[in-house]
């Protein structure tokens, strides 16, 4: 598959797919999701947790 400029690429996991791993696995304030292409570059996404 070809990428051309100003292509998005969409990723994420059903909703719930946390709650099914044993044990249970959610992301939390302050972590940081970091996703890769080699070629292409990373994407860095910083969680913060809900303030209400």
């Amino acid at each position: 598959m070809t990428l051309y400029p100003g292509d998005l690429i969409l990723t994420g996991t059903p909703e719930g797919i946390g709650a099914g791993r044993k044990p249970p696995r959610f992301l939390s304030d302050g972590e940081v999701l970091t996703s890769r292409i080699q070629g292409i570059g990373e994407l860095r996404q910083s969680f913060v947790a809900s303030r209400g």
